[in-house]
């Protein structure tokens, strides 16, 4: 498992009294990461879910991610609206997730974000770097437009979009 996609995972899903349960099961996991950039970022986020009521992060998160759909976090909205060609897309990661025997836990669309990251912590190399190319753009989009409304979320997604960047490790 890569560590790295499925904490960035959880900390994109909806803030819930679980996540701020879990933090201290996450610190291990944060002091780990490489290189020193994401190590600091993750932590500085850990710090801001400690210190923030968790009332006040919901309202962020559902503001930002819920209320505007430039931000949404499901990747095909991006890239493709509302086009028809749209379900082909949600289906076909719907099929890909099925192949490499990955079990949608949420309720969410196949091309949620945080679904998306956690799937790539588990998949066979070979459909991850089919999904990062497919949504590569889009990823670095939303990080784009977050860090320009000086998000709190903004470095948790640049974070992802440097992941997206990675090419595999021989």
């Amino acid at each position: 498992m890569n560590i790295f996609p499925k904490l960035i995972s959880l900390l994109l899903q909806y803030p819930d009294e679980d996540l701020v349960d879990g933090l201290s099961e996450m610190e291990p996991f944060v002091s780990e990461l490489e290189p020193e950039s994401a190590r600091m970022m993750c932590s500085d986020f850990l710090h801001y879910l400690r210190r923030t009521p968790l009332l006040h992060i919901q309202e962020e998160y559902t503001r930002t991610f819920d209320l505007d759909p430039s931000m949404c976090l499901n990747l095909s909205h991006h890239k493709l609206g509302d086009d028809r060609k749209r379900g082909d897309a949600l289906a076909a990661l719907s099929g890909l997730y099925q192949v490499a025997g990955f079990e949608m836990s949420t309720g969410e669309l196949p091309d949620h974000l945080p679904l998306v990251l956690e799937f790539l912590s588990v998949c066979p190399e070979g459909a991850g770097e089919v999904i990062k190319a497919d949504y590569r753009n889009e990823v670095h989009g939303l990080a784009r437009r977050l860090n320009e409304k000086e998000s709190s979320y903004a470095g948790l997604l640049g974070l992802a979009a440097e992941f997206f960047d990675r090419k595999p490790e021989a």
